[in-house]
C-alpha cells in the first residue's frame, strides 16, 4: 500500500544532487509546517483540498516576508513544493485531488520577484568603523565589543561569519616569518570545508587575546556570539543608514578595498581563498565615490603643486579624514622610508 511516507522518500531520492535533496527537503518541510503544522508524511487528502491561493499567501508567503526572507528564496521554496506535488500526483495516492489546479492556481505566485532588486552592498572602511561604533552602543555589555571585534576580524581576514564565530584560541599559532616579522597564523575551515590560513600581525593578535582570552585554549574567541544575531544587527544598522549591508558585505568590502589599494587581482583572489579569478571579480564592486570614477580621474585637472601651499596641520587633517586615505599615505611613506615607519 502506498503511503505519503513512501511517496516523500521516493521523491527525495529522485534527485541525484545532495545539495538539491537538502534544499528541496527543507523547503517542503518548511512549507507544510507553516501552512498546516504537519510534516509531508502526515498530509491527508483533506489537507491538499484545503490548499488555496489565499491560504498560501497568509500562512506562508507573508510570514516569510515579514521575517525578512527574500522573495527569490520564497519562489524557490514554492518550486520545491510544486515538484513534490507532481510526485504525489504521479503516485495517484489521492486520485480525487486536482493537483494541476492546485499547482497552477495556489502554488504559482507570479508577483514574487525572481531576483531581489536591492543588491547587497560592499562595506567600506569608513562604514566598517561606523558599524563597529554602532554595535558597541547597541549593547550595554561586552557583547557590543565582541561583535565590533568580530566584524573587524572578518574584514581583515575575509573569513565568513559562520566560520568566524567558531574560531578557537588553539586555531592561532604564533610564528616568525623567514621574510621578516612575527605573525599569528590563524587556521580556519571556511566554505567548502577548505582549510585556510590567515596571517595576522602579532600586535593585533595580542590585543585580541588581551580583550577576550579566558585561560582556555579550547575556548571560542567570540564565545556566545552568533551569525544570526550579527545578521539582525547589520539589518538594523542598514535600516538606520539607508544601506543594504549583510555579513557578506564585509568580505565583498574587504576584497574591493584591497583591490582599490593594490590593483593586484591575484593577491585579492588569494586573500578571498577563491580558486578562480572570475569568482574574485564578482566580489569586487565599483566604488560609488564620484572622486574615484573614471571621469573624475581624466577630467579633473590635478595640481600637485597645491599641496605645497598647505600647512602641516591641513595636510594631517586631510590624511586623517578617512581610513582609506590614512592607509594609502602610510603605506606610501613606509615604502619610501622604512627606517622611520615600522
Amino acid at each position: 500500500m502506498k503511503t505519503m511516507k513512501n511517496v516523500h522518500a521516493a521523491w527525495i531520492q529522485s534527485f541525484s544532487s545532495k545539495n538539491t535533496k537538502k534544499k528541496y527537503y527543507a523547503s517542503v518541510e518548511t512549507f507544510f509546517d507553516e501552512v498546516f503544522g504537519l510534516t509531508p508524511e502526515e498530509l491527508t487528502e483533506e489537507n491538499f483540498e484545503q490548499l488555496s491561493y489565499s491560504l498560501v499567501i497568509s500562512k506562508f508567503v507573508q510570514p516569510l516576508k515579514e521575517k525578512g526572507v527574500k522573495e527569490s528564496t520564497i519562489r524557490a521554496h514554492l518550486a520545491a513544493v510544486r515538484s513534490f506535488m507532481n510526485a504525489v500526483e504521479r503516485e495517484e495516492i489521492f486520485p480525487d485531488v486536482n493537483f494541476d489546479k492546485i499547482i497552477k492556481l495556489s502554488l504559482t505566485i507570479k508577483s514574487l520577484k525572481a531576483k531581489d532588486t536591492k543588491a547587497t552592498e560592499p562595506i567600506s572602511e569608513s562604514e566598517l568603523k561606523e558599524l563597529e561604533a554602532w554595535v558597541k552602543n547597541h549593547y550595554d555589555d561586552e557583547r557590543g565589543l565582541g561583535y565590533a571585534w568580530l566584524v573587524d576580524l572578518m574584514f581583515k581576514t575575509a573569513i565568513r561569519v559562520e566560520a568566524a564565530v567558531n574560531i578557537k584560541w588553539c586555531d592561532f599559532v604564533v610564528t616568525v616569518s623567514p621574510y621578516g616579522g612575527e605573525w599569528s597564523a590563524l587556521s580556519v575551515i571556511d566554505k567548502g570545508k577548505k582549510l585556510n590560513t590567515k596571517y595576522l600581525p602579532i600586535e593585533y593578535y595580542n590585543e585580541l587575546k588581551e580583550v577576550f582570552y579566558k585561560d582556555n585554549d579550547q575556548g571560542e574567541v567570540f564565545e556566545g556570539l552568533t551569525s544570526s544575531v550579527l545578521r539582525r544587527l547589520m539589518k538594523e544598522f542598514s535600516d538606520e543608514t539607508g544601506k543594504n549591508l549583510t555579513p557578506h558585505s564585509i568580505k565583498a568590502g574587504a576584497a574591493t578595498t584591497l583591490y582599490a589599494r593594490t590593483h593586484d587581482m591575484m593577491m585579492v583572489r588569494d586573500f578571498c581563498d577563491h580558486t578562480s579569478i572570475s569568482v574574485t571579480e564578482r566580489y569586487i564592486h565599483m566604488t560609488k565615490d564620484p572622486n574615484k570614477q573614471g571621469t573624475a580621474m581624466l577630467a579633473i585637472d590635478c595640481k600637485p603643486q597645491d599641496l605645497d601651499k598647505m600647512t602641516k596641520e591641513e595636510l594631517l587633517a586631510y590624511i586623517h579624514s578617512a581610513p582609506e586615505v590614512e592607509r594609502t599615505v602610510w603605506f606610501a611613506a613606509k615604502k619610501m622610508n622604512s627606517n622611520k615607519i615600522s
